[in-house]
C-alpha cells in the first residue's frame, strides 16, 4: 500500500523563528528531546534521575515499552514538529527482542521521518538518532534546549541551568511567586539531608505531619505534587471519597519521595506538597515564548481536554477567537514570562490559567518548555486562513489498533485536504498497535466531534 501523499503543512512560526528573535543566534541552538519518568526506567541508558526527581501518582501506565514509545518518540515527535530547521536528537528505544532489534530501531526511526515529512523540506527538524546520552554530541558552541531536567543530560551544555529550570516548573515556586495563583499553603519537608534515609519511624512521623492539612480540611481543594507532567501528581478533592483516595497517593508517594531526599537535591524542595483552593471552572492553557531580551510573545490559548482521571490528553484551539484571546490574557501572560526571565529563562513557555470567580485570571501550572498543545497554536494559518476551518483539536495518546498506511487509507480524503495531520506515529508491530498524536481541524465544534468519533471507531479496545 503506498503512502498516501499529504497536504504540506506550513506553520505560523516556528521554534527557529522564535528563537531568532532579538537578533539571538539560534545556530548555537540543538533540541535534545526525552521525558523524564517517576518509577519507571525506560532505556538502559538513561536512568532514573535522583537529583532531578519526578513524580507521577495518577499514571495510567507503568509498562515500559509503552511509557519509551510515549517519552522517547510520540513527544519528542509532537514537540520536534515545531521546530524548524533545528537539530533535533532522539533517542532510540531499546530492543526488545534480540536479533530484531535493528529491525525495530530503523522501524522507529522511519515513523519519526514520515511524521515530520508533512513539513516543507526546509522546515523539518535535522534529526539525529542517538543511543545514548553520551552519543549527543554538540558542536561549535551548541547548546542544548531540553523538555525538563534529567540527570543524564547534566552533562551537556545545556541552554538553561537545569536547577532553575527544574525549579521554575516547580508548582511551589508558583505558589509563592509574585505571579496571581489561587490562595496555596506550601508544605515542605522538615527532615535534614539524608537524614530520614532507612529511619521507618521518622519516615512515618514526617509523612503524618505532611498530610495533616489534608486530613483536616474540608473540600474542596487541590493538592499538588511538586514535579509532574500531564496533571500526573495533581489531585481534585472535590468529596470525602477523592480526600481519602488522595490521602492513600500522597501517603505512598510522599514516602518514596521523601526516601529519595538526598544532598544534592534537598534544596530543590521535590518533595513539597501545594494544598491549593479549588477555582470553579476549567483551565486554558496559554502557550507563550520569551525571547532572550525578556519580551513575551503570545501564541495561543487551548481549552483543556481531560480524560475520566482528569488526566491531559489534548487541547482544544479556536481559532477567530485568537485575536480576543490575547488580550484578554495579556497580563497574565507578562506576568508569567517576566517571572520566568526574571529566573533565568528564555524559550518556550506554557502555563495552565483559570478564572476566579471575581475575574481575576489565575496561573495554576507553570511548564517552562514545549507543550503538547503547542503545535495547535501554530496551525491557524495551515487550517484557518487557508482552509477556513475555526476549530481544530490534539489527541494525545491515541492507541490505534493499525498501521499508519490502514488508517490514513480510511481518511484519505482528510489527509490531502489537510484537515488531519498526524504530529506523532509510533507503531509497535510485536503488540500489533500504533501510538499516535494528530490535530484534526473542522468548520464547528460539531463537526470536529463527528470527526472525533470517526477516528475513534481505530482505538484499540481496553
Amino acid at each position: 500500500m503506498s503512502p498516501i501523499k499529504t497536504s504540506k503543512v506550513v506553520l505560523d512560526r516556528t521554534l527557529e523563528d522564535l528563537y531568532s528573535l532579538d537578533d539571538h543566534d539560534v545556530s548555537k541552538i540543538a533540541l535534545v528531546y526525552a521525558v523524564p519518568t517517576a518509577e519507571v526506567q525506560i532505556k538502559a541508558s538513561m536512568p532514573l534521575s535522583t537529583k532531578f526527581s519526578y513524580q507521577a501518582p495518577l499514571s495510567g501506565s507503568e509498562e515500559s515499552a509503552i511509557l519509551a514509545r510515549l517519552h522517547l518518540q510520540i513527544v519528542p515527535q509532537l514537540y520536534g514538529f515545531i521546530a524548524g530547521s533545528m537539530p533535533l536528537y532522539m533517542f532510540d528505544m531499546d530492543p526488545e527482542h534480540g536479533q530484531e532489534g535493528s529491525e525495530d530501531i530503523a522501524n522507529a526511526r522511519n515513523d519519526t521521518i514520515r511524521v515530520f515529512e508533512a513539513l516543507n523540506e526546509d522546515k523539518r527538524p535535522k534529526v539525529a538518532f542517538v543511543s545514548a546520552p553520551e552519543n549527543v554530541k554538540l558542536e561549535n558552541g551548541e547548546s542544548a534546549a531540553i523538555i525538563s531536567p534529567m540527570d543524564c543530560l547534566t552533562h551537556l551544555p545545556l541552554l538553561i541551568d537545569p536547577e532553575r529550570h527544574y525549579t521554575l516548573q516547580s508548582k511551589r515556586t508558583l505558589a509563592l511567586s509574585n505571579v496571581s495563583t489561587p490562595p496555596a499553603t506550601v508544605l515542605d519537608s522538615r527532615t535534614q539531608q539524608g537524614l530520614i534515609t532507612g529511619n521507618e519511624e521518622q519516615l512515618n512521623a514526617e509523612v503524618d505531619r505532611m498530610i495533616q492539612v489534608i486530613r483536616t480540611r474540608e473540600p474542596p481543594f487541590v493538592v499538588k505534587m511538586q514535579q509532574s507532567l500531564a496533571s500526573q501528581g495533581t489531585f481534585v478533592v472535590a468529596t470525602a471519597s477523592d480526600k481519602s483516595s488522595t490521602l492513600t497517593l500522597i501517603s505512598t508517594e510522599l514516602r518514596r519521595v521523601l526516601g529519595q531526599q538526598n544532598p544534592s537535591n534537598h534544596h530543590l524542595h521535590s518533595s513539597s506538597l501545594v494544598v491549593q483552593d479549588m477555582v470553579p471552572g476549567s483551565a486554558v492553557a496559554l502557550f507563550l515564548f520569551v525571547t532572550a531580551s525578556g519580551e513575551t510573545i503570545f501564541l495561543g490559548c487551548c481549552e483543556q481536554l481531560l480524560d475520566a482521571n482528569r488526566q491531559w490528553i489534548g487541547g482544544c484551539i479556536a481559532y477567530a477567537q485568537h485575536d480576543e484571546l490575547a488580550r484578554t490574557y495579556a497580563d497574565i501572560a507578562k506576568q508569567v514570562g517576566d517571572f520566568a526571565f526574571q529566573n533565568g529563562y528564555f524559550g518556550p513557555l506554557g502555563v495552565d490559567v483559570m478564572t476566579a470567580p471575581d475575574g481575576r485570571h489565575l496561573a495554576i501550572d507553570p511548564n517552562p518548555r514545549v507543550t503538547g498543545s503547542a503545535p495547535l497554536c501554530l496551525l491557524r494559518t495551515h487550517f484557518f486562513e487557508d482552509r477556513r476551518l475555526r476549530y481544530a483539536a490534539l489527541f494525545f495518546p491515541v492507541f490505534l489498533g493499525c498501521g499508519r498506511d490502514e488508517f490514513e487509507e480510511r481518511f484519505s480524503g482528510e489527509v490531502k485536504s489537510g484537515c488531519l495531520v498526524i504530529v506523532g506515529w509510533s507503531r509497535d508491530e510485536m503488540r500489533g498497535f500504533s501510538a499516535a498524536a494528530f490535530v484534526l481541524a473542522a468548520e464547528s465544534r460539531e463537526e470536529l466531534q463527528v470527526f472525533r468519533k470517526e477516528v475513534g471507531k481505530f482505538e484499540e479496545e481496553e
